[in-house]
């Protein structure tokens, strides 16, 4: 049967089998373009499992599991024709005693003639690639029989004891090339081995696993073993899950040893060596990933003593796996070869899920955990908040960006330019530029060095090159990194310094040997014939002529030199008519062409900028412009065949583009990689894009060339005639021979080996490297005659500065991941699951999670700050179930108050305030709960607090709510906490700082909410249980500073309104029986709502309200003063009712929220109703121009506004304005209208 054919039959079986079995949605017709399913028990076909459990034979239903086994084994190794085969199965297990053990003798590596004829262990491991439908067709098998044996449990010790299961179940989970399959065959075992009443399957799962030949406990990853190794992972995964919970008598069944297999992968794990090959890696990684996550599982099994293993365990994940870099930056340890490897993910996840398992129940392993993270991690203090360091890596190709200062991608375009050109590193890397006694570490020199060394060596994804940026001069002036300037300034004023800096340490000049050239200017007049040379670094060419060729063609013409332009000539002493000709009379090695886009016009006093359409070739042949001779057809041959010189011919190797306009816009370089050959070097002859910090791979195909480069315009998707803005401005051109001669030094020029001293065959003697000029030594590199490079001076220390960089990133890349954040917290809440040991371990976790938050978590960025309230909770969950630890926590506090206040007050982000003082506030008030009569032992930790006043808290007052939110705690906790307080001069420290002079602002103000209550809740403390205030509280309520602080806290009233209750309450407090009191409050409160603007009186008179309804024998003095005022001399204060008239006009919503209040008050407050209606004259008029201000206009209510959340001034009419008027006119309604005659008198 054709195979296809066979394939389709088998599928549509299988199908119409789960069809029939399983409910299952299949596939009916399409209808209009939409797809319909039909179930099958909507169809009345469905047989579901009771036809499983009865209507097959016992013989029946195990010739159906043997034919799906097979069909699925088939279709997994791709030779799905083998299920119908009538060849027996090659089995490697057999059965002995009841039992399944590996035969002696493998037959999977059979060469026999039948290999292709039956089915037998690693017949999947031949497959190179398995069709869709074979995968299919397996996947549905596997599920049909996994369904059967769930229902049909009789035939299970059956199928078990079939030889060929244990190689089908390695076949299907290790060896199939699929990776889907191998996952969906984890997942069938899976759930067989869950079925409870048959533990068996999964006893044998774990004997065949354990027993099968594989080689997953290599001592390292090889290229024999790698396809193997690559398909690792659904084993252990599957090995993982059916070691859960095993217990020992599973264990003795199964002849697990666990503590054995302990010792074993523990062994392992230490051997194991990590490759630094690419393509081994990989393997590497799935290997290590799967052990660590196996040594978890054994560790969880009953009856293992974790004690045993773990000891050396522990350091060894954390310094040698987990976090090598760490490792050696706090030690200081060597580094090997290979460097320090870094893990992914998955393999980093599993490592830190195998020190969970290790700490869990252990707490002698958390501490030692906790105490190594801490010493590796969290024991440097950062100085800077929201930090967070570069954790991007290079990109996959090796080569580094660089960052822009704001507008210096002008510069990075060149300086990738200048690094990627092959022999410059090499070059400058042997010039010790510190040890030469003429240059200093501060100049140009040195720091291009740097930036090179970094563009070689770093494996961060971009260098940052601040020094540059400082030493750089451009026409001798400082450059502004953020004011743009041009890239072809930049490229010839960087590549002269650098040689006049080479010069002045006694070396020849770099770039001039190879990126400048030499014009001949001949001028002939017909008897006298003069040249002269000129040098130049580039070839300045107009775009208007549209192509390189025919701009070439232009520059290089026969200029004619006659009238006001004619020639001087020397011979003759006078002016002569005369034939100018240019051409080339040494061509550089890399050639720059620089396309004249900007200009000035004069005209409209502002910058153009050209986009015209310019082509330019790959390859070019410059001999028709040197030496005068130009080639007969004029045409520039584009492949370099017939040119007059092999070394005139030049390959396109860099551009330099610009995008935008004249006046703004953005560099970047499109650079081919030519360093070394393609043997050594993978990027060779492949384009890149340097773009500031990101540097990709491009495919510069024709087409890309044109669209990127070239410039002119171009058809949008909507055919409209559109400019490229962005277009070639610098061309770098390489000559072929120069190509070919390019050294194939390692790109880690960098990784300098010590030089040896040799005579070669351009070389006479040693001696002569240190005479010859550094020109000829860098030659000499670029013919391959110098080979090493050497170890010592200015490139090995600055080598030195990059590994060690290196280090940092790598150690900072393995702690500033959310993977490493959540890692730690989870670590933490292991004390969560304990309940015997709960103290021991929440203290552990309070130490690991305090210097964690403090050094770590509260600095960095908000996006790894993401379980900010899963620590709170952890934390309050631990304070209030542990006195321990929460006298720990208080006492750590105590001792390390720096953090603490640093936190609270200096850290810019509220959020992390807040979290600090939420953890507090729980620690005190649990302390005070656990310790009822012991509050004075919290003075250590309340001197810290008081501590935190002074020229600090002036500073950082602008974000220190949090900070007086936690005094505002202590005083909420009782008498004996304020009277402790008071003891230790706190309400003089709090009251001294709130009265600082000419201070605070309306931002610091808004601050000092707490700050304020905590005040009055320790006078209120005092006034209530009847002691005698203090002098000091004497002194500032009724004493010189009284009116200082009165005003400060209407003040703060007004504009923080949620402590205006708590500040009423305590007036309240203070006025009863008190009448100089309440008149000098009542005073400050009047003036206040005179003066301030209107929509800031609400607060002022809710207070007023307050101390109005106060029955006392001074209520109705308190009314009389606020609504008539005061008169005294010359001197006299406006009541509400003074303040309504005056404002009547000028401030028309101050004297209707007046009215709002009187009319309000006056309906739940009798004495007040009683005082208006006494002299009802005053009521009346506020009726009547409320009713006056209600008629003004005939426009409709808005509902949505305010008379008293607006600062204007303007009176609006509103539906609580109407309801006010209405309030008001009942209040007056039986008030008798006095007469004419009444009202005259």
């Amino acid at each position: 049967m054709d195979l296809e054919l066979r394939r389709s039959v088998v599928l549509t079986t299988i199908q119409l089998l789960r069809f029939l079995l399983v409910e299952e949605l299949i596939y009916a017709s399409p209808d209009k373009g939409n797809v319909h399913f039909i179930s099958s028990k909507e169809t009345g076909l469905f047989l579901g499992g009771d036809y499983l459990q009865t209507g097959l034979s016992e013989q029946e239903a195990l010739q159906t599991v043997t034919s799906l086994l097979k069909v699925s084994w088939a279709a997994a190794a791709g030779r799905l024709w083998l299920s119908a085969s009538s060849s027996p199965i090659k089995a490697r297990w057999q059965l002995t005693d009841g039992q399944l053990s590996m035969r002696t003798s493998s037959t999977e590596s059979s060469g026999s003639n039948e290999e292709g004829l039956s089915l037998r262990a690693g017949i999947c491991a031949r497959a190179a690639a398995v069709d869709p439908q074979d995968v299919q067709i397996s996947q549905h098998s596997l599920e049909l029989l996994t369904h059967l044996l769930t229902y049909r449990h009789s035939l299970f010790d059956q199928f078990l004891l079939l030889a060929e299961v244990p190689d089908f179940i390695v076949d299907t989970l290790v060896k199939s090339r699929e990776a889907n399959l191998r996952h969906y065959a984890m997942e069938q075992f899976w759930s067989l081995s869950k079925m409870a009443d048959k533990p068996s399957l999964r006893h044998m799962l774990l004997r065949v696993l354990f027993g099968a030949r594989l080689p997953f406990w290599v001592p390292s990853a090889s290229s024999r073993n790698l396809p193997v190794l690559l398909q690792s992972q659904q084993y252990f995964e599957l090995v993982c899950r059916l070691l859960q919970r095993y217990s020992r008598a599973d264990q003795e069944q199964v002849g697990l040893d666990p503590r054995q297999q302990l010792k074993d992968e523990v062994n392992w794990l230490k051997n194991f060596s990590r490759s630094s090959l690419k393509e081994v890696k990989v393997a590497d990684e799935l290997l290590l990933e799967g052990h660590m996550k196996l040594i978890a599982g054994l560790l969880a099994a009953e009856a293992v003593r974790k004690s045993e293993f773990t000891a050396q365990l522990i350091d060894y994940l954390l310094e040698q796996v987990l976090f090598p870099a760490s490792h050696v930056v706090l030690s200081g340890a060597p580094i090997g070869d290979t460097g320090v490897l870094d893990l992914n993910e998955a393999t980093r996840v599993a490592g830190y899920s195998l020190l969970l398992e290790i700490c869990r129940g252990e707490v002698d392993n958390l501490r030692k955990v906790a105490t190594r993270l801490v010493e590796l991690h969290h024991a440097r203090e950062l100085d800077e908040w929201d930090y967070f360091p570069l954790v991007e890596p290079r990109s996959a190709n090796g080569l580094v960006g660089l960052k822009n200062g704001g507008a210096t991608c002008y510069m990075n375009s060149v300086i990738q330019q200048l690094f990627m050109r092959p022999g410059v590193v090499q070059a400058l890397a042997e010039v010790d530029t510190l040890n030469s006694g003429l240059a200093k570490p501060e100049g140009l020199l040195y720091q291009f060095q740097v930036v090179l060394a970094h563009l070689g060596g770093s494996l961060l994804q971009y260098f940052v090159p601040g020094e540059f940026w400082k030493q750089f001069r451009l026409w001798g002036e400082e450059v502004n990194i953020r004011e743009q300037q041009d890239a072809f300034d930049f490229f010839t004023s960087l590549t002269d310094q650098l040689d006049e800096a080479l010069k002045s340490i006694h070396q020849g000049p770099l770039f001039q040997l190879r990126l400048h050239g030499l014009f001949s200017a001949v001028f002939d007049d017909g008897q006298h014939s003069f040249e002269r040379e000129e040098r130049f670094n580039a070839i300045n060419l107009t775009v208007q002529s549209g192509q390189l060729e025919t701009a070439l063609d232009e520059f290089f013409k026969l200029e004619r030199l006659e009238g006001a332009n004619a020639y001087y000539c020397d011979s003759c002493g006078a002016k002569r008519n005369a034939v100018k000709r240019t051409s080339i009379k040494k061509l550089p090695e890399t050639m720059c062409i620089q396309l004249k886009r900007f200009a000035f016009d004069w005209e409209a006093g502002r910058p153009i900028k050209f986009d015209n359409f310019f082509k330019f070739p790959r390859r070019i042949d410059m001999g028709p412009y040197c030496g005068g001779r130009r080639r007969a057809d004029d045409d520039l041959s584009l492949s370099g065949s017939g040119s007059s010189a092999g070394s005139c011919v030049y390959d396109l190797a860099g551009i330099v583009v610009h995008s935008g306009q004249a006046s703004a816009g953005h560099y970047y370089s499109f650079i081919k990689e030519r360093r070394e050959t393609a043997q050594t070097n993978a990027n060779y002859g492949k384009w890149f894009k340097f773009d500031d910090r990101t540097v990709e791979e491009v495919n510069m195909t024709d087409d890309m060339l044109e669209s990127e480069c070239f410039g002119g315009s171009f058809k949008s998707d909507k055919a409209e005639e559109r400019r490229r803005y962005w277009n070639a401005y610098l061309l770098f051109y390489e000559r072929t021979d120069v190509q070919q001669m390019n050294m194939a030094v390692p790109l880690s020029a960098m990784r300098l080996r010590r030089s040896t001293k040799r005579t070669t065959s351009g070389l006479k003697s040693s001696s002569r490297v240190s005479r010859d000029s550094f020109s000829e030594l860098a030659q000499l590199v670029e013919q391959q005659e110098v080979v090493k490079v050497m170890t010592g001076g200015t490139w090995a220390r600055i080598q030195q500065q990059i590994r060690e960089e290196n280090l940092c990133f790598l150690r900072d890349k393995d702690v500033y991941s959310q993977q490493y954040f959540v890692f730690v917290r989870r670590l933490a809440e292991l004390c969560k699951e304990e309940d015997e040991h709960f103290p021991a371990f929440a203290v552990e976790s309070l130490q690991l999670g305090l210097s964690f938050l403090f050094r770590t978590f509260w600095r960095t960025t908000k996006k790894l700050r993401s379980d900010m309230s899963d620590w709170l909770g952890l934390f309050t969950f631990i304070l209030k179930k542990s006195e321990s630890a929460c006298v720990w926590f208080l006492n750590y506090m105590t001792e390390n108050a720096k953090p603490a206040r640093m936190t609270l007050l200096e850290c810019p982000v509220a959020e992390v305030r807040q979290a600090l003082a939420a953890m507090l506030v729980v620690a005190i008030r649990q302390y005070a709960f656990y310790r009822h009569d012991g509050c004075r032992e919290l003075s250590p930790f309340l001197r810290v607090l008081l501590e935190f006043f002074g020229d600090h808290l002036e500073t950082w007052a602008k974000q220190s709510s949090q900070f007086f939110s936690v005094l505002q705690s202590l005083t909420t906790m009782g008498g004996d906490v304020c009277q402790l307080l008071l003891q230790m001069g706190f309400f003089e420290q709090l009251l001294n700082f709130l009265l600082l002079e000419n201070k605070w602002t309306t931002t610091h103000r808004s601050q000092f909410a707490p700050l304020h209550e905590c005040i009055a809740a320790m006078i209120s403390s005092l006034a209530t249980a009847g002691h005698e205030l203090t002098d000091v509280m004497k002194d500032v309520l009724f004493g010189r500073r009284q009116t200082a602080y009165l005003k400060q806290v209407l003040i703060s009233c007004r504009e923080t309104p949620v402590i205006a209750p708590r500040m009423s309450g305590m007036f309240k407090l203070l006025c009863e029986d008190n009448p100089s009191f309440s008149e000098t409050l009542l005073a400050l409160l009047l003036t206040q709502t005179q003066t301030v603007l209107s929509n800031e009186i609400r607060e002022l008179l809710l207070i007023l309200s307050d101390l109005m309804t106060m029955n006392d024998r001074y209520q109705a003095e308190r009314i009389a003063f606020t609504l008539d005022g005061r008169t005294t001399g010359d001197e006299s204060l406006s009541g509400l009712l003074k303040i309504i008239e005056l404002n009547q006009e000028k401030d028309a919503r101050r004297s209707y929220q007046c009215i709002k209040f009187l009319v309000q008050l006056a309906n739940k407050a009798d004495p007040v109703r009683h005082y208006l209606l006494q002299n009802p004259t005053a009521l009346l008029w506020c009726v009547d121009w409320l009713k006056s201000k209600m008629n003004e206009n005939a426009c409709p209510m808005n509902d949505n506004s305010s008379n008293e959340d607006s600062n204007t001034r303007h009176f609006q009419r509103t539906m609580s304005a109407q309801v006010t008027l209405e309030e008001a006119t009942a209040l007056v309604s039986h008030i008798r209208q006095p007469s004419d005659d009444e009202m005259k008198e």
